[in-house]
């Protein structure tokens, strides 16, 4: 049976994608930042073992070269989610970047090496849709870094570019097949108690801590949906050399506030402030300033290569937030 290598294990994409793999009866090998995670991750994808597949561990740190010989090594492919974390109040960006960039250059090298079958990296439409004011976004855009523009977007932007000039500065013996999966805004349960970045949106919106919602459109998909593209990436015979934007629809605020007052959810405000008001806010709140400048712009990003190319269909995103909320709501529950 095929091994496959999947970087992040302990993360909120990643726990998915080691459970589709795992459900198609792949072996996974997936790494650990910090080892006393395993057990979390064991438990969290404890029903998809069976005798069919196995879920082993290995000790990985995008900051250090130890490992990842030995890690992509046996592997047929390798998923490669593994991301540093993003500090808000974080000073030095380089701190973050940097292991991005340098960590995906780690797990890329050994697979070119050990000639991988295929390498997927995740990336993000943040890598794509910074700095264009085009109201339909596909995958020929790459975001315009500034010296102003949020680290996180930096270090998807600059990680991505790494994969591609790496790749194409290869002779053409040299070269593997690779692909990348930039998903949109990330909505859905998780496996394990990292509810990802994307989901504290609907935490935000559960515990009522604005009194109204600002004009801000959100293109979103599914967790689930994501791992299924990442699955997808690595196996379609059409996949090499491309990005793939995986999104099932634009959302706004309050729409996304709508769905879950329609479930129940009696806290979540349905008003929407005026935008005057939010750049007011943006002076004081450094949360609300990272948005500011998307205030009323709508933009989609167009999911069809991923569609045609994969055949990915996704599924409904409301019962994904719902899903989440009710996920918030049992822990707050149990906690309490």
């Amino acid at each position: 049976m095929e091994k496959v290598l999947v970087t992040g294990g302990s993360g909120y994409i990643a726990l998915h994608c080691i459970a589709e793999l795992l459900k198609e009866n792949y072996h996974v090998r997936t790494s650990l930042r910090n080892m006393e995670r395993k057990e979390e991750v064991q438990k969290s994808v404890s029903k998809y073992l069976n005798e069919n597949n196995s879920l082993e561990f290995c000790k990985l740190d995008l900051l250090s070269d130890d490992g990842w010989d030995n890690a992509v090594n046996g592997c047929e492919y390798v998923l490669h989610l593994a991301s540093p974390v993003y500090e808000k109040d974080n000073s030095d960006e380089s701190a973050f970047i940097e292991p991005a960039e340098q960590g995906l250059l780690r797990a890329l090298r050994p697979s070119v090496e050990q000639k991988v079958k295929r390498f997927v990296m995740t990336s993000s439409i943040a890598a794509i849709t910074q700095g264009h004011e085009e109201e339909k976004i596909d995958e020929k855009f790459w975001s315009k870094i500034e010296d102003s523009t949020m680290p996180y977007i930096k270090s998807k932007t600059l990680a991505e570019k790494a994969l591609w000039n790496y790749i194409n500065n290869l002779k053409d013996e040299e070269k593997i097949e690779v692909c990348t999966i930039n998903p949109s805004f990330v909505f859905g349960p998780s496996l394990s108690d990292d509810m990802g970045a994307s989901n504290l949106l609907i935490r935000g919106l559960l515990v009522g801590k604005l009194p109204a919602l600002a004009n801000i459109q959100f293109n979103v998909v599914s967790v689930q949906d994501v791992a299924r593209a990442h699955v997808l990436a690595m196996k379609s015979p059409k996949a090499p050399g491309n990005r793939f934007i995986v999104s099932e629809k634009a959302l706004w605020m309050v729409d996304i506030a709508k769905i879950l007052k329609k479930s129940g959810f009696k806290k979540v405000p349905t008003k929407v402030m005026p935008n005057f008001f939010l750049w007011f806010l943006a002076i004081f709140l450094k949360d609300i300033a990272l948005f500011k400048d998307r205030l009323s712009k709508s933009q989609t990003t167009d999911a069809s290569n991923a569609k045609k190319v994969l055949n990915w269909n996704p599924s409904n995103i409301e019962d994904a937030i719902i899903a989440t909320a009710k996920q918030y709501q049992a822990r707050k529950e149990k906690d309490s």
